[in-house]
């Protein structure tokens, strides 16, 4: 099976390449930017420009897309936001239509709910978009299950996992404020966070599964003890720091009580995720 990866030279495009090609899967990149590395196999193209996607001529057959490609940045341009997540995503169906290709796994997000007052979110919770991102994640959402195609979407919580990720500049400031200072704030806010290895299996899955035909699944895991307080407390463990660890003074601000229920695609896939968040964090930990 040979599997296109759009935005394959992001963090999860790239780890999740090299997860394939160990499982004896083909692998095909589109991306905007060019690898320094000299690897073939990947088409540098703009998704939200349909001429230079219908131009494209790939070598290689295709059998399934996962589609990463996004713009996260809440605060980037509203326009630039909406023009390669939703309009990109709307030309890659389109692609896949006139490539004959089947399925689609697309990865969004849970800021496709923004339901604060609501403590336990699932599948079955109002969306209700937190920013344009989110909006703009649903909008794809919609297009791909009007397509016509096979899918998978996966709405995944903060994804961490390899060096120089954008967690990795919180976890070494974490550090030094540990060894310079005595106490660590956190605030009172669950972090969501989610070890990349856990969602790559999860896409295996819905590569491998039928029972992941059109259908829409929350990846979450351990949202019960993902609060800021708990990471600090192992990330101070992990790095030997006897710190005190203290509610912020402004406590009430920055606030997220949310738990967010990954309940379907353990019944549904069976899902028991290998690694979870500690053990994620252990590791990651050791390499940033």
């Amino acid at each position: 099976m040979n599997c296109l990866i759009t935005g394959i030279n992001g963090f999860i495009g790239k780890r999740l390449a090299e997860e394939l090609k160990k499982n004896s899967y083909s692998v095909t990149g589109m991306d905007f930017s060019e690898l320094k590395e000299n690897h073939g196999g990947i088409y540098k193209v703009d998704i939200s420009n349909w001429r230079e996607l219908e131009q494209l001529k790939i070598k290689e057959r295709i059998d399934l897309i996962i589609h990463l490609v996004a713009i996260t940045d809440p605060n980037a341009e509203k326009q630039k936001i909406f023009s390669v997540n939703e309009k990109g995503t709307q030309n890659i169906c389109r692609f896949a239509e006139k490539n004959n290709i089947k399925k689609i796994i697309y990865i969004s997000t849970v800021s496709v709910y923004s339901s604060y007052n609501i403590k336990y979110i699932d599948e079955s919770t109002t969306e209700e978009p937190c920013n344009f991102y989110g909006e703009s994640k649903l909008n794809a959402e919609s297009i791909i299950k009007a397509s016509g195609l096979n899918y998978s979407i996966l709405r995944p919580t903060n994804i961490f996992g390899v060096k120089n990720d954008k967690y990795s500049n919180y976890f070494s400031k974490l550090k030094f404020r540990g060894r310079r200072l005595g106490i660590v704030f956190y605030y009172n806010r669950n972090t969501h966070l989610l070890f990349l290895q856990d969602l790559l299996d999860v896409i295996s899955e819905c590569i491998e599964n039928v029972k992941s035909d059109n259908q829409t699944f929350i990846v979450s895991e351990d949202e019960n003890n993902t609060f800021e307080k708990y990471i600090l407390k192992e990330t101070m463990k992990c790095y030997n720091l006897k710190k005190k660890i203290l509610p912020f003074p402004l406590f009430w601000k920055n606030t997220d009580g949310r738990i967010f229920i990954a309940k379907k695609i353990k019944e549904v896939l069976n899902i028991k995720f290998r690694f979870g968040v500690y053990y994620g964090l252990k590791k990651y930990l050791s390499e940033i």
